[in-house]
C-alpha cells in the first residue's frame, strides 16, 4: 500500500487551505508506515488521523492557532491538561493519545519532544497516571461465574453466526476481526486452524493447534452453519460479505443484548480469548498467574518456552503481551507471597 494514498478517515474529512491541509500532507507522507518500517493497517492510519485532527481542532478551540509543523511542548502540555482536568480522560486513553503525538513529533523532525504524562501533570500523583496493561485478575467468563456453554446456546438462539463467533473466540482464541473473516472450510487444516495474513492483526499469519476433541467438534459444527466459500461474518442474501465495520457493530449490539459487557457482567467478548489463553497455559502444564500460578512452579527456561507457545497461539511474538491475558510476573510473585503466608499461618496453628 502506497504511503501517498489516503485512508478512509482522510477521505471523509473536508479540508481547507491551512492547518488541515498541512496536517493531511504530513499524514499522507508518514502514517502508512509503522515505526518498525512495516506497512501500517488501515485501522492504525484511521486512529492516527482521527486523533490528530481532533486534537489540533481542540487546540484551536482553546485559542492556539498553531500550525502542525510548529507543534511544540507548550501545545502538548495544554492538550494533556485539557485531557486530564477538563475531559477527565482515563490514563490509558491519555497514554494512547500521547503515543500518537510521539509519532507525530518524529514526523515533523522533533523526535523525543513528547514526554510522559507525569511530565505534563507534575501536580498529579504519578500513581494515578500509571497504565496497567497486565491482568491482575482473570478476565475469562468461567472465572467470572459465567457458564460459557449456556451463554453460547443463548447466542445461537439470537443468531447462529454470532454463536459461531463466540465459539472461535473460546476454542481458538480468535480476535473479533479474525472471527468475521474466517472461512472455516479453508482455515481447517485437520490438525490446526490457519489465520491468514489478511485476517490476522498486523498481517501476521499463524496456525493454532487443534489438540482437543472439543476443538475438532467446534470447527466441524461451524462448517455445518457456514457454507463453503462464505465467511463467518454476516453477509447479504446473495452471500456477499457485509462491510467489516457493520459486522463489528452488529457483534457489539448482540453482546450488549446478551448483557455481556464489563458494566453488566464484568466481562467482554475478549474475555473468551483470555479464557483460551488460560486454558492453553494449563494444557501446556503451566498455571497462569490469574489462576493462582507462581513463577517457581517450574524452571525459568521451561516457563519461558510455555509462555512463548501461548503467545504464538494468540498471534503475538513477545511473551510479555500475554500478561494482558493471564497476568504478569508481578502477580505470580504476589501469588507466591500469599501462598507462603498461608503456609506460615497453618504452621503456626499446627504448633499451638
Amino acid at each position: 500500500m502506497s504511503n501517498t494514498k489516503t485512508n478512509t478517515a482522510l477521505q471523509n474529512i473536508t479540508l481547507d487551505q491551512g492547518w488541515k491541509r498541512q496536517l493531511q500532507d504530513i499524514l499522507n507522507k508518514n502514517s502508512g508506515t509503522r515505526v518498525n518500517g512495516k506497512v501500517a493497517s488501515n485501522r492504525t492510519q484511521d486512529i492516527a488521523c482521527k486523533t490528530l485532527f481532533s486534537e489540533f481542532n481542540t487546540l484551536r478551540e482553546l485559542g492556539y492557532r498553531t500550525m502542525p509543523v510548529n507543534f511544540g511542548n507548550k501545545q502538548m502540555e495544554v492538550l494533556v491538561k485539557n485531557w486530564h482536568n477538563t475531559r477527565k480522560l482515563a490514563p490509558k486513553t491519555m497514554a494512547t493519545h500521547l503515543t500518537q503525538f510521539r509519532k507525530f513529533a518524529e514526523w515533523i523532525g522533533k523526535k523525543g519532544m513528547v514526554k510522559d504524562l507525569a511530565h505534563y501533570l507534575p501536580e498529579v500523583d504519578p500513581k494515578t497516571l500509571q497504565v496497567h496493561f497486565a491482568a491482575t485478575e482473570s478476565k475469562s467468563w468461567s472465572e467470572n461465574d459465567i457458564d460459557v456453554v449456556e451463554e453460547i446456546t443463548r447466542a445461537d438462539a439470537m443468531d447462529l453466526r454470532f454463536g459461531c463467533m463466540l465459539r472461535l473466540e473460546y476454542a481458538f482464541g480468535y480476535r473479533l476481526k479474525e472471527c468475521l473473516l474466517c472461512d472455516p472450510w479453508v482455515t481447517d487444516n485437520i490438525h490446526s486452524v490457519a489465520i491468514l495474513p489478511s485476517q490476522g492483526k498486523g498481517n501476521r499469519a499463524r496456525n493454532i493447534p487443534i489438540d482437543s476433541p472439543a476443538q475438532r467438534l467446534i470447527i466441524e459444527y461451524i462448517k455445518t452453519i457456514i457454507k463453503k466459500g462464505e465467511k463467518v461474518g454476516w453477509c447479504d442474501i446473495d452471500g456477499t460479505p457485509i462491510d467489516l465495520k457493520v459486522n463489528i457493530n452488529r457483534y457489539g449490539y448482540l453482546m450488549r443484548k446478551m448483557g455481556m459487557t464489563k458494566k453488566d457482567r464484568g466481562v467482554t467478548g475478549h474475555g473468551l480469548r483470555a479464557e483460551y489463553s488460560e486454558d492453553q497455559a494449563l494444557r501446556l502444564g503451566y498455571i497462569p498467574p490469574t489462576l493462582g500460578g507462581t513463577n517457581d512452579q517450574m524452571g525459568k527456561d521451561d516457563l519461558m518456552i510455555k509462555q512463548q507457545q501461548v503467545s504464538e497461539r494468540l498471534g503475538h511474538s513477545r511473551t510479555s503481551v500475554t500478561a494482558a491475558y493471564y497476568g504478569s510476573a508481578a502477580l505470580a510473585k504476589e501469588n507466591a507471597k500469599r501462598r507462603d503466608e498461608a503456609k506460615g499461618k497453618k504452621s503456626d496453628q499446627g504448633s499451638q
